[in-house]
C-alpha cells in the first residue's frame, strides 16, 4: 500500500500516481539495450519462438516479486525501477519491440511487475511474463491467480493471458478469457485475485503467459502480482449492466469491516493521521464511480482505524465513491441487518451518505436505497454515532451487498468516515432527524445568541447551561460575535459568540458545576479561530491547552498562517481531545493559553464535552491504599481506572511497548520511552499490565528503560506516579521514583 501522509495531497494524488509511473524513471524507456529473452528455457527457434521446455514441470509456482531488493531512495523518485528484470524460472521477453515487463519497488515496498510502452516510439510493443512449465492436472483447481492493476487505459492496448504448450515441438498459444482485468476506470486500482481457469486444458503440461500489447503512443500501464496456483477469490466483470463487478456466486456467511488491518500509526513529521489513499480490504470493493476519489483507509494517532470519503481540495464537479461488502444472503445474516458507526464534518447539503442494497437480476446490477436513520447531517464535526442500523428484512431471501455511496455536489466538501461495519442491528443510533442527537451528551455551549457589542462576561446571560458557573481570567469585553468562517466557508455570515483571549495576555476560560459522574473517560470538541490577520502570520490553534478535573491535555497540531491579508483572520476549526478522569458531580472544565503563545489573539465557541467510556468517581481503595507502605497491586491500579492521582504501584517489569499495546517487547528491546509492569513476572495478557511511562531525559528513563538496560527485565519495582491512561488503557504517567524490590 502506498501511504501518503496529509490531507492536502488529496488534491495531488492525479498527479502522483503519473509521476510514479511515468516521470519516475531515472532515463525513461531508453536503457533497455535489445529486449529479448530473459531466462532458461529450451532452444529458441521460429516453431518455438519464446523457447519453450516442457520437460522438467514444476508442482508449484509463484511470483510475488518480493526477491527484489528493498527500495532505496534516489534523489526525488518514489520507486526503484529494473528494466532488466528476471525470475528464475520464469520468461520475461520482449517479443515485437524492446519493451519487457519492469520491476517495481515502489517506496513503501510493495513490489510488483509493471509493463508500459510510455515515451515508446515503436508502432507496437508486445511483452510477456511466462511461467516455469506445470501439468494443470497438479496444480491447485487446475487454476492460477494474480493481482492486476492499470492505469491511463486505452482500447488499443490490451493485457491477455495464455496457455502455451508445445504439440511436435511446436508451440500452440491459446488464448484464456480471464474476469476483472481493467480496461477503464480509475488508475491504479489493484483487482484482487483474477483467476485464469484451465481446466479445459486437463492432461496438458504448459505454462502460463501473460502478454502485454500496446498499438498506441497513448499507453496503458499494465501491472502484476502475487501469480500463483489456485483460484483467486476476485470478482465478476465489470460490465455497463454490472458496472462495479458484483460476484453473487459465492455469499458469505459473517463479513465485517473494521479496518484494524491497518498498521498503527507512525509518525510522520507534524501529522496527527496516517492517510491510505489505496485502501484496499479483502472481500470488499472500494470504487471511485465518478471523479477519482475513493475511500481512504485512516489511522489516527492514539490508533483508532476507519474510513473516510471527501471531496476536499478536488477540482471536479462531482464525486462519487463506494464502499461495497462481500456478497451475502439475507436471510443468512444477524437480524437481516448491517450495522455501522458513522461521523461527519463540514456538512453541506449538497453532499450525502447514502447505503444501498446492490443485487444483480438477470446480470443486471439493482440498487435499492436503504432508509438509516441517525447518519449525520448537520451538528458538530467529528461526533461518531455508533450503531446504526441498515435494515434489509425487505430483502428476504435475496443476495447481494450492501453499499455505502458518498457524494458531493460542492467545493465545499462534507467529510464521512464509517467504522465497525458488520451483520446484526446496532445498539446506538440517533433518532433521526435534520439535527440527529450527541451520544452521551454531558453539555454543548454554542454562548447563545449573537451579542450586538462586545460584552463583558459577567454581563453575559444567554449561556445554553446558567446552571453552570462561568469564569475568565479578563472579563472586559470577552463576549463577541463574529461571521462563522471556517475552513470550507470563508464567507459565511452568520455570527457565532465567542471567547476572546486577548494577544500576549495568560488567558484562561473555565466552567464549573458540570456533572461528569459516571464516566472514566470523555471526549471533547470545541472550536478555535485566531486573528491571523497580515500575510505571513501564523499560529499553532493548540497553544489553547484544555484540562478537566485538572487532567491536563493538549489538541493535534493544527498551524494556520495568513495567505491573503484579512482573508485568513479569524477562520473556525473544530480540535477535539480525549481525556481520562474520573468524573464526578461538580467537575471543573479549563481552556488556558500562555502570553507567550498567543501571538494573534484568538476566539473560542461551540464547546462540547460527551462521555466516552463508563466508569466515573473514583471506586473506594481495598486493603492497599496506594501508599508508599501499602501500594496498588497492578490489577488494583487498573481497577481505578485512571483517576488522575498520584500513587505507588507495585509490579513486576515485563516488557515494553512499541507504538501500541498490541506490539509487546519482552526481549531485544528497541524502546526507551516505556515499559510495563504486572502482578505476576511472566504476564503476557496486555490487559493485566500497566504501561509506565518514562520522561524523556528523567532518571527514570535512564536508568529503568529496557533497551540500555534488559537485565531491568522481570524485576519487581514499586513505582511513583500519577494513575492516567497511557496507551489507551489504564497507566502510569510522569513517575517521580522507582525502587527495586530486594
Amino acid at each position: 500500500m502506498k501511504k501518503i501522509f496529509s490531507a492536502l495531497c488529496f488534491a495531488l494524488f492525479g498527479v502522483t500516481a503519473i509521476m510514479t509511473s511515468c516521470s519516475d524513471v531515472p532515463a525513461p524507456y531508453d536503457i533497455f539495450g535489445d529486449g529479448g529473452d530473459k531466462g532458461d528455457g529450451g532452444e529458441i527457434t521460429e516453431d518455438n519462438p519464446f523457447g519453450l521446455d516442457l520437460s522438467n514441470p514444476v508442482a508449484d509456482f509463484k511470483a510475488d516479486f518480493e526477491e527484489q531488493p528493498d527500495f532505496t531512495q534516489d534523489g526525488e523518485f518514489s520507486s526503484n525501477l529494473n528494466y532488466d528484470y528476471t525470475l528464475e524460472g520464469w520468461k520475461n521477453i520482449a517479443s515485437v519491440g524492446n519493451r519487457t515487463w519492469t520491476g517495481v519497488v515502489y517506496k513503501d515496498n510493495t513490489k510488483y511487475i509493471q509493463a508500459s510502452a510510455n515515451k515508446g516510439d515503436a508502432e507496437k510493443y508486445e511483452a510477456w511474463f511466462i511461467s516455469p512449465a506445470f501439468k494443470v492436472d497438479e496444480i491447485k483447481d487446475k487454476a492460477v491467480s494474480f493481482d492486476c492493476s492499470g492505469a491511463y487505459f486505452n482500447e488499443k492496448n490490451s493485457l491477455k493471458v495464455y496457455f502455451l504448450t508445445l504439440e511436435d515441438e511446436k508451440m500452440v498459444k491459446t488464448e484464456v478469457a480471464v474476469t476483472g482485468i481493467p480496461t477503464s476506470g480509475s488508475n491504479y486500482v489493484w483487482a484482487k485475485g483474477l483467476t485464469a481457469d484451465l481446466s479445459i486444458f486437463a492432461g496438458k503440461t504448459g505454462c502460463i503467459g501473460f502478454c502485454y500489447n500496446s498499438y498506441s503512443a497513448n499507453s496503458t500501464t499494465y501491472q502484476l502480482d502475487n501469480i500463483k496456483p489456485g483460484k483467486g477469490e476476485g470478482g465478476s466483470e465489470i460490465t455497463e449492466d454490472n458496472p462495479f463487478g458484483l460476484d453473487l456466486s459465492n455469499p458469505v456467511a459473517d463479513f465485517k469491516a473494521d479496518f484494524e488491518e491497518q498498521p498503527d500509526f507512525t509518525q510522520d513529521g507534524e501529522f496527527s493521521s496516517n492517510l491510505n489513499y489505496d485502501y484496499t480490504l479483502e472481500g470488499w470493493k472500494n470504487i471511485a464511480s465518478v471523479g477519482n476519489r475513493t475511500w481512504t483507509g485512516v489511522v489516527y494517532k492514539d490508533n483508532t482505524k476507519y474510513i473516510q470519503a471527501s471531496a476536499n481540495k478536488g477540482d471536479a464537479e462531482k464525486y462519487e465513491a463506494w464502499f461495497i461488502s462481500p456478497a451475502f444472503k439475507v436471510d443468512e445474516i444477524k437480524d437481516k441487518a448491517v450495522s455501522f458507526d458513522c461521523s461527519g464534518a463540514y456538512f453541506n447539503a449538497q453532499n450525502s451518505l447514502k447505503v444501498y442494497f446492490l443485487t444483480l437480476e438477470n446480470g443486471k446490477m439493482i440498487q435499492t436505497e436503504v432508509s438509516v436513520t441517525g447518519i449525520p447531517t448537520s451538528g458538530s464535526n467529528y461526533v461518531w454515532t455508533k450503531g446504526l442500523t441498515a435494515d434489509l428484512s425487505t430483502f428476504a431471501g435475496k443476495t447481494g451487498c450492501i453499499g455505502f455511496c458518498y457524494n458531493s455536489y460542492s467545493a465545499n466538501s462534507t467529510t464521512y468516515q464509517l467504522d465497525n461495519i458488520k451483520p446484526g442491528k446496532g445498539e446506538g443510533g440517533s433518532e433521526g432527524g435534520e439535527n440527529p442527537p450527541i451520544e452521551n451528551l454531558i453539555f454543548k455551549e454554542t454562548l447563545g445568541t449573537p451579542v450586538n457589542a462586545q460584552t463583558n462576561l459577567s454581563a453575559f446571560s444567554g449561556w445554553d447551561n446558567p446552571n453552570y458557573t462561568y469564569e475568565i481570567s479578563y472579563d472586559k469585553k470577552a463576549i463577541r460575535s463574529i461571521e462563522h468562517k471556517t475552513e470550507n466557508n470563508k464567507t459565511e455570515t452568520n455570527k457565532v459568540n465567542s471567547i476572546w483571549f486577548s494577544e500576549g495576555h495568560e488567558s484562561w476560560f473555565t466552567i464549573k458545576n458540570i456533572n461528569t459522574s459516571g464516566y472514566s473517560k470523555f471526549t471533547l470538541t470545541y472550536e478555535v479561530a485566531a486573528n491571523t490577520y497580515d500575510i505571513g502570520e501564523t499560529i499553532d490553534l493548540n497553544v489553547i491547552k484544555v484540562s478537566l478535573n485538572d487532567i491536563e491535555v493538549q489538541a493535534p497540531s493544527k498551524i494556520v498562517t495568513a495567505t491573503v491579508k484579512g482573508q485568513d483572520a479569524n477562520i473556525f476549526y473544530t480540535m477535539s481531545v480525549d481525556i481520562e478522569v474520573a468524573g464526578n458531580d461538580n467537575s471543573t472544565l479549563k481552556f488556558f493559553v500562555s502570553a507567550a503563545d498567543n501571538t494573534t489573539g484568538m476566539r473560542l465557541t461551540n464547546i462540547i464535552l460527551q462521555g466516552s467510556e463508563k466508569g466515573g468517581t473514583t471506586p473506594t481503595p481495598g486493603e492497599n491504599d496506594g501508599t508508599e507502605a501499602k501500594p496498588y497491586t497492578v490489577a488494583e491500579a487498573i481497577a481505578l481506572n485512571n483517576p488522575g492521582t498520584p500513587a505507588f504501584v507495585k509490579g513486576y517489569i515485563v516488557g515494553a511497548a512499541n507504538g501500541s499495546m498490541s506490539k509487546l517487547e519482552t526481549s531485544n528491546f528497541t524502546i526507551e520511552t516505556n515499559m510495563l509492569i504486572a502482578d505476576t513476572p511472566d504476564e503476557t495478557d496486555p490487559t493485566k499490565m500497566i504501561p509506565v511511562e518514562l520522561p524523556k531525559n528523567s532518571n527514570e528513563r535512564t536508568t529503568w528503560n529496557l533497551k540500555d538496560h534488559p537485565e531491568n527485565y522481570q524485576k519487581q519495582v514499586i513505582i511513583e506516579g500519577k494513575l492516567i491512561a497511557y496507551f489507551l488503557q489504564p497507566g502510569l504517567k510522569s513517575p517521580t521514583s522507582i525502587t527495586e524490590v530486594q
